[in-house]
């Protein structure tokens, strides 16, 4: 066995390692002791919160109704917006019922003259 300091028989030659990056800082000790339990007052009002969100999340008929809420007054605010296009479609739809209304009495009409 080499008794040369530069000759580490597992990693070879350290003539070749760099001296910037070579360490001679000891390892850091790990703090394994374990961190202080909340007080229970916290740890109530945690789950409390978690319970909450969970029941929020999953609360699907809440969550439809606001959705419908919402969507609600949209079409609302539309309908004010487009005051004067609704109107006119309205009175599109009453003139074309209109229309339909009087070709069927006359062509029941005919249909009777005829018989």
């Amino acid at each position: 066995m080499s008794t040369d300091p530069n000759n580490d028989p597992i990693l070879g030659s350290t003539d070749d390692v760099d001296p910037d990056l070579a360490t001679t800082s000891p390892i850091e000790p790990v703090d394994d002791t374990p961190a202080p339990p909340q007080p229970a007052a916290q740890q109530r009002a945690e789950l409390a919160d978690t319970v909450d969100a969970l029941h929020d999340r999953l609360d699907v008929r809440r969550r439809a109704i606001d959705e419908a809420s919402v969507r609600t007054d949209q079409v609302k605010q539309q309908a004010v917006e487009h005051k004067n296009t609704l109107l006119g479609v309205a009175g599109g739809v009453g003139a074309v019922a209109v229309l339909v209304i009087v070709a069927r009495r006359r062509r029941s009409d005919r249909q009777g003259r005829e018989r």
